[in-house]
């Protein structure tokens, strides 16, 4: 292999964030975190595949395919039984930058990515994007975790107990939580499955584990 030019990547996907928006709060000083790493690196305003489909242009990020060549067309797709679902990662037709990764031998973390539900298995960890998702569920109603969302499996029980549900989240920006795919970063930090694979859930980086990749989707 030849020499790499960074030891770890970090891929984070933020939809429909739009400088027009983000410049006025930079400047107000309302976003500290983002100013930091603009003014250490780069900024620039990329130029969007049409249609403008969160999923469809989530996955050509992933793949460095459009849609015609990897097969996710939109937010939903038909499913076995005549009816209409999320689309999911099945629909993919070639290899997203965590599947070549891990082919390569090096370990990815995915999380929350558009359309990476059922959980693929890496050398890393996947939290699928329907990990945090509630729809239809109260708060104090039971809220199971839907199958192959966690890879591996044995995360699933523990990382299923630190989900916040949506009602809950704080809207003042002030309030100094995190939150990424339903996961608040104070609570996961604390456990067990935090501490040995919390870059598998948050962006919160203290892992034992060596990560070369990790490619995650967040919500602001």
């Amino acid at each position: 292999m030849s020499e790499r030019l960074a030891k770890k990547v970090l891929l984070l996907g933020w939809d429909a964030a739009d400088w027009k928006i983000i410049q006025p709060l930079l400047e107000a000083g309302l976003m500290p975190n983002l100013e930091r790493l603009v003014s250490a690196g780069v900024m620039g305003k990329l130029l969007s595949l049409q249609p403008m489909l969160s999923p469809m242009l989530w996955n050509s990020i992933a793949t460095g395919k459009r849609a015609d060549k990897h097969g996710v067309h939109g937010f939903t797709e038909p499913d076995p039984m005549g009816g209409v679902r999320a689309v999911t990662s099945t629909s993919r037709r070639c290899k997203a930058i965590w599947n070549i990764l891990t082919q390569s031998g090096l370990r990815t973390h995915v999380l929350g990515w558009f359309a990476s539900h059922p959980a693929e298995p890496i050398n890393g960890v996947c939290v699928t994007s329907q990990f945090g998702s509630a729809r239809g569920i109260a708060l104090g109603e039971p809220w199971p975790l839907p199958a192959e969302t966690i890879y591996p499996a044995p995360l699933a029980e523990t990382l299923a107990q630190l989900r916040v549900h949506p009602s809950t989240l704080s809207k003042n920006p002030s309030s100094g939580a995190v939150f990424c795919a339903g996961v608040r970063r104070s609570k996961l930090e604390g456990s067990a499955a935090g501490r040995q694979e919390n870059d598998g859930a948050t962006a919160a980086k203290r892992e034992p584990e060596p990560r070369d990749g990790a490619a995650e989707f967040r919500y602001f």
